[in-house]
């Protein structure tokens, strides 16, 4: 056990030994004893002392006497810390940032911030809120980590304000982008101020639309109003935004079955759109926080091996340990590359491009491309930045991510490099090249691509920080050896002298028994006797896997599911159609058969070189054909 040999195979070695003749106590050995045993000795290094709080303060103490701790701030439960105002004394809060996170933060911390919390980590509800960033592979990297038991502006402005005076400066990223509590950005507001971009996260968005729908109680009618808000929500022109949106707030309100999801709308949503609107992120570079839930299930299900736990140390422990991998996979991509979720992204891409036909790109000139798509929608690609080399590259392109833009929702919201951009590439990249070059493959090729690694583009001071947090700090040094073994015993000797009763003598016997048995396999101190702050007694049900076993299910308890049908293309643009002119919708078939309309000269679609094409994109402005120009139906 102090080998680290995990329990199962411990288990599984001893009943391998059972005979006919012969059945011992130790035979009938279960996970529990292990637990008592490890208890017993000592040997979890995550727990240093029974009392949880006891535990946690020894921690921070011990890092906080590391030359370069990572402890921001630390006020214990039941006292009075004069340095921290906004705490109350039964307050708990602890605040950390190694080194490499900091650094971290300093390199990516202008371009997208991300803040959520989350609970389940102890049985105390202490909440911990994460601080992320995206880094140039578009992952999320965790910088900062506040676990407290109160969560509001003012202790959530204690925490960043260390922040900031750990960066010595003000934080200014681009956009900040958290679920739709504020309580997050009023605490960063003051400290950090204002950002250009504030925005919810559109899962969570999402999320509240579907859990409120029960506030409409004709079913039909749910899904109806979901698929409305749908589109307006994945509306990208700002101007049908803008008409859309007032047209779908008053249908709400005036409809009787609809009207108090529609005092809900407007109450929260209406007057806030610039938080949720696609058309105010294009190009933000994030769309949802769904970095931090991914990081948040990982150390729940991975590192705590899918368990409620009830001690803040091991879920503490947990967090570190999952820094240090996320640290190790920053390494990685540093110095041999790897192959991330966004570069598998353009693989797709591309490869879905292959099917398209390069005849759909018309060049309008000054570097722009009209790109249809096989829905009758058109979008425009552009040359933005042809100077970039970064890593999230196509080789088979000869093109990143950041070269092109496309008006596409994959491109300018998820901030993919989409299909269009790759059917753009190969046709440029086809011209250009010689005929024997520049043959393309069957349906069947496979992308040719590779992890773009430029090793003198390599952060020397981002490397040197997280191998300075990831490495080994022991020495073999024999001198270095002979020091500390000296400070051990003097340390030994002051707290032997200061004993005064039999009590004590047998309490530090006790304490010290496991040392022979964890020095023999792995050479560690052991715990020592500490006093310190108590975590009050919360009671707590078994500990139990997050995710419920399988089980029948009664077929008479109707269950209440979400409405998760999203709009499809033609549906988002009949809604809009209905939105923008709803007393025109149903005259719009007699429109589109009426010859005496005047219609765009020199479009296709009809004999004499005008325009037949008429559908929602019309009434934004915009010609599905052409792409540009006035169609008859917005002058209508």
């Amino acid at each position: 056990m102090a080998s680290k040999i995990p329990f199962d195979v411990i288990l599984d070695n001893v009943r391998c030994t059972v005979n006919k003749q012969e059945l011992d106590r130790v035979h009938l050995l279960t996970k529990q004893d292990l637990y008592n045993i490890e208890s017993e000795f000592g040997l979890d290094e995550t727990v240093r002392h029974k009392n949880d709080a006891v535990s946690v303060d020894a921690s921070v103490q011990e890092e906080n006497m590391s030359a370069k701790s990572c402890v921001l701030l630390y006020k214990p439960q039941n006292e009075v810390v004069e340095q921290y105002t906004t705490f109350k004394k039964e307050d708990f809060a602890l605040g950390i940032m190694t080194p490499a996170q900091e650094e971290m933060l300093r390199k990516f911390g202008s371009d997208c911030v991300c803040v959520d919390g989350t609970h389940g980590l102890n049985s105390y509800d202490f909440e911990v809120v994460t601080l992320m960033v995206i880094d140039d592979m578009r992952q999320g990297f965790p910088c900062a980590f506040f676990i407290c038991s109160r969560i509001d502006s003012e202790t959530v402005g204690t925490f960043f304000s260390f922040i900031k005076e750990r960066l010595g400066d003000q934080l200014k990223p681009t956009v900040f982008m958290s679920d739709m509590a504020d309580l997050f950005y009023n605490g960063w507001l003051p400290v950090m101020g204002p950002v250009e971009k504030r925005l919810y996260c559109t899962w969570h968005v999402d999320r509240a639309w579907q859990t409120n729908l029960t506030k409409i109680k004709e079913k039909e009618k749910r899904l109806e109003v979901y698929k409305k808000l749908r589109t307006l929500l994945q509306e990208t022109d700002q101007i049908a935004f803008m008409k859309m949106l007032p047209s779908i707030t008053d249908a709400l309100c005036e409809d009787e079955t609809t009207k108090e999801y529609g005092e809900y709308f407007k109450s929260y949503y209406s007057h806030y759109y610039m938080r949720w609107a696609y058309y105010y992120r294009i190009n933000a570079g994030v769309n949802t926080n769904m970095h931090l839930e991914s990081m948040h299930k990982t150390i729940k299900h991975l590192f705590l091996k899918g368990k409620t736990v009830k001690r803040l140390d091991r879920a503490i422990h947990a967090i570190m340990q999952m820094t240090k991998q996320k640290l190790f996979d920053r390494l990685t991509i540093l110095e041999k590359g790897k192959l991330t979720s966004k570069l598998k992204d353009v693989r797709s891409r591309h490869k879905t491009s292959l099917e398209m036909d390069a005849n759909l790109i018309v060049n309008y000139g000054n570097s722009c491309w009209e790109v249809a798509s096989s829905l009758g929608q058109v979008y425009t690609v552009r040359l933005v930045n042809p100077d970039c080399n970064c890593r999230i590259e196509c080789k088979h392109c000869s093109a990143c991510i950041h070269r092109y833009s496309c008006t596409c929702i994959d491109a300018c919201i998820k901030w993919n490099m989409c299909k269009h951009i790759h059917l753009l590439c190969r046709k440029l990249k086809s011209v250009e090249s010689t005929a024997t070059q520049n043959t393309e493959k069957s349906g069947d090729e496979v992308c040719n691509l590779q992890i773009d690694i430029d090793m003198s583009n390599t952060s020397g001071a981002e490397k040197a920080a997280i191998l300075e947090d990831i490495g080994n700090t022991n020495t073999d040094n024999s001198s270095a050896l002979e020091g500390k073994k000296m400070q051990l015993l003097d340390s030994f000797k002051l707290i032997v002298n200061q004993m005064e009763s039999i009590e004590e003598v047998k309490t530090w016997e006790h304490a010290i028994k496991p040392l022979q048995l964890k020095l023999k396999p792995i050479g560690k101190d052991s715990n020592c006797l500490v006093t310190g702050p108590s975590f009050p007694d919360v009671k707590s049900g078994k500990s139990k896997n997050i995710d419920p076993q399988r089980r029948f299910l009664s077929l008479k308890k109707k269950k209440k599911a979400r409405i998760s049908k999203k709009p499809t293309s033609e549906e988002c643009q009949q809604i809009a159609l209905d939105a923008l002119l709803p007393k025109l919708t149903t005259k719009l078939e007699e429109t589109a058969s009426d010859k005496s309309l005047p219609r765009l000269p020199g479009a296709q679609g009809s004999d004499d070189g005008s325009c037949s094409l008429r559908t929602s994109r019309c009434l934004r402005g915009l010609c599905p054909t052409t792409g540009t120009g006035t169609s008859v139906l917005r002058s209508l």
